[in-house]
């Protein structure tokens, strides 16, 4: 019998037609074999109306009954999940962090970067007087000329970043468009070096949500929007816990390498998204910290932050 078969796990009965006849005139033994196996078991009824009485009666007895098969499946894949989930270790909550104010500048959004264990890609933010000849005298050309997120949420589809800029005559010509463009001549221009190889992660901690503060990390970059490659975690949250969202995305194949490219490294990935989701919290007058996107790059190497973004409480 295969509800003695110590392989067996669940057992699903489907009837395609006359399924209420043959299930009140086989009533009390799937309600046997359900009461001496203790496995879970559901009875599928294709176009049969299936009255709540009949409902209860069954479910006492430890039996399902369903009027569609893929709702079947799918009680039986949270049955899995259930049992997984339970079987994963205990994590502790960490010790809140003192709290601390929000970044009041880009300076500041990047000692705050720093702190949860990401590089800042190397910047400078020119003034209306300044020339990139001298203060980008240190930078490896090519460069990324874009204006501040305080200045602009929207800068790439309004056309106020560029990218592989080749000169310093060329990243001052694009911050004086920029300064005229906004109509702001005494605003400052972020100027930083190019991160070309790794792979795009958003992270974002947003607080204002139905469910508390929650950390968003999935794939990033301007592909956030288009394959919602996305997982949610409530906070706080641990590099484990991290770990185990990032291997239910797409992403997660990016991350391990994908036709040949090698591993990322992950490890400093899960663990500056726990340190920045810590930090988030610490930050009660902050509603939103993202980080889009955040580079990984190759296993060993840690992660670059290329551009951030705060919304403090009004």
């Amino acid at each position: 019998m295969i509800s003695s078969d110590p392989r067996t796990e669940g057992l699903i009965i489907q009837f395609a037609s006359s399924g209420l006849t043959d299930l009140r005139r086989n009533a009390e033994t799937f309600k046997a074999i359900a009461r001496q196996y203790g496995i879970p078991m559901a009875i599928s009824l294709v176009a049969e109306t299936i009255t709540v009485e009949m409902r209860g009666e069954f479910r006492d007895a430890g039996i399902l009954l369903s009027g569609d098969t893929a709702a079947t499946m799918r009680a039986f894949s949270w049955i899995y999940t259930r049992r997984r989930l339970k079987n994963r270790p205990r994590v502790s909550a960490p010790k809140p962090l003192p709290a601390r104010s929000a970044p009041s500048d880009w300076a500041e959004t990047m000692k705050c970067l720093e702190d949860c264990g990401i590089e800042p890609a190397k910047w400078a933010v020119l003034g209306p007087n300044d020339r990139a000849i001298t203060a980008c005298a240190t930078f490896t050309y090519p460069l990324v000329v874009k204006v501040l997120p305080s200045e602009s949420d929207h800068k790439t589809e309004l056309g106020l970043v560029k990218l592989r800029v080749g000169s310093p005559d060329e990243v001052d010509a694009y911050a004086a468009d920029f300064r005229k463009r906004l109509g702001k001549p005494d605003m400052g221009v972020l100027v930083q070096e190019m991160v070309s190889s790794g792979v795009e992660v958003v992270l974002s901690c947003l607080r204002k949500t139905d469910f508390g503060p929650v950390l968003s990390i999935g794939t990033g970059g301007v592909a956030v929007e288009l394959y919602r490659d996305v997982t949610h975690l409530a906070l706080p949250v641990s590099p484990a816990q991290v770990e185990m969202a990032l291997k239910r995305l797409k992403l997660w194949t990016l991350l391990s390498g994908f036709r040949g490219k090698p591993a990322a490294d992950i490890d400093s990935l899960v663990k500056a998204a726990a340190r920045f989701s810590d930090i988030f919290l610490a930050m009660t007058d902050v509603q939103e910290f993202e980080i889009n996107p955040l580079i990984v790059r190759q296993k060993g190497q840690g992660v670059v932050a290329v551009d951030a973004l705060i919304a403090t409480r009004k």
